[in-house]
C-alpha cells in the first residue's frame, strides 16, 4: 500500500465518526432525555484531577531531556553513563504512566490518555537525544557505535 492508501482509510475511518457520534447522540436523547450521558462520562474520565498532576509530573521528567543533553556535551561525560541516566529517564517515563494506572484505577479515557501520553513523551524524548546528540553537534558521541 502507497501512503496515499493509508491516507484515504485514515479519512475513511475519521468521516465515520461523524455520523456514529450523532446517531449516538440521537439515540441517547430519545431514550433518555439527555444529550450525552453523564454518568458514563465521569465513569470513563475517573480520578481525572490525579491523571492531571500525573501529565505534569510525566512533562516535567519529559523536559529533563534537556539539561541531560546539554551536561552530557558539556561535560564530556563517558558513553556509558550518560546511556545509563538516558535509559533511567526513558524507564521513569514508562513506569510512572504505569504506576498511576495501577494506584489510582482512573476509567478507561483517563487510563489510555496517561499511558498514550507516557509513551509519546518517551518517543518526543528519545527524537531530542538523538537529534542533538548526533546531528545537531559537534561532539565525540557522533560517530559512537553501540
Amino acid at each position: 500500500m502507497q501512503i496515499n492508501d493509508y491516507k484515504t482509510i485514515y479519512n475513511i475511518v475519521a468521516a465515520s465518526f461523524v455520523p456514529l457520534t450523532i446517531l449516538i447522540v440521537i439515540d441517547n436523547f430519545s431514550k433518555y432525555g439527555e444529550l450525552l450521558d453523564i454518568h458514563t462520562f465521569g465513569e470513563c474520565f475517573r480520578n481525572a484531577d490525579k491523571m492531571f498532576i500525573c501529565w505534569w509530573m510525566l512533562a516535567f521528567v519529559n523536559y529533563t531531556i534537556v539539561p541531560l543533553v546539554y551536561y552530557s556535551i558539556s561535560l564530556k561525560l563517558s558513553v556509558w553513563i550518560w546511556v545509563l541516566i538516558y535509559l533511567a529517564h526513558q524507564l521513569l517515563l514508562l513506569c510512572l504512566p504505569s504506576m498511576f494506572v495501577d494506584k489510582y484505577n482512573p476509567g478507561f479515557g483517563a487510563c489510555m490518555i496517561i499511558m498514550i501520553e507516557g509513551a509519546r513523551m518517551m518517543m518526543k524524548s528519545h527524537s531530542y537525544l538523538r537529534n542533538k546528540m548526533l546531528y545537531c553537534t559537534n561532539n565525540r558521541f557522533r560517530n559512537v557505535e553501540f
